[in-house]
């Protein structure tokens, strides 16, 4: 299925469910040479106008379908996951839930502060938070909970390492030999 569309976006696999991809790419509003995305400058006041943008693809039609978008302007991410997309902005430090198929968007939570989405382990995202210290919260999908876990690793107290979500199955370092070394 070519991934090759009418527009200046360069998209990348976020996710996928049923006989859909979902989409994730930067939508500059124009095309962008290489030489200005490798300025840092220009490219800082590009990406700050630009927008993440979000689609499907059905693989059997090959239909590409914008979802949403959310400025770059502020700080934003987001996971796909079970025909969801899952999207927390610093904009007004809210998590938002968004149907891929439908569109339609609720808030799961207004927070007091931006949280990073990491990824969905059963009906939790898994995020953190500016302030978090080495630790993860987790927001609760269908209440809106949000659950603060202080476990981290055993031998020096940094965050726990996840190589793999599988479900609500995790496997995660949570120990190894170190010295601390400051």
């Amino acid at each position: 299925c070519s991934m090759d569309f009418e527009g200046t976006v360069s998209w990348r696999v976020k996710g996928c469910y049923g006989n859909k991809l979902v989409l994730e790419g930067t939508d500059y509003g124009r095309e962008v040479s290489g030489e200005e995305l490798f300025n840092d400058d220009v490219w800082k006041e590009l990406f700050e106008n630009s927008q993440e943008t979000y689609a499907t693809l059905d693989l059997g039609s090959g239909q590409l379908n914008r979802i949403y978008n959310v400025s770059n302007k502020d700080l934003n991410s987001a996971v796909a996951e079970g025909g969801m997309l899952y999207v927390s902005s610093a904009l007004d430090n809210s998590v938002k839930a968004v149907d891929l198929d439908t569109g339609d968007e609720r808030i799961l939570r207004e927070m007091d502060q931006y949280y990073y989405l990491y990824d969905r382990i059963g009906s939790k995202l898994r995020c953190e938070s500016e302030d978090s210290e080495d630790t993860f919260s987790y927001l609760d999908v269908n209440t809106g909970e949000l659950v603060h876990s202080s476990l981290v690793n055993k031998s020096l107290g940094w965050r726990l390492e996840f190589r793999a979500v599988v479900g609500s199955d995790v496997l995660v370092i949570y120990d190894y030999e170190a010295t601390a070394n400051g």
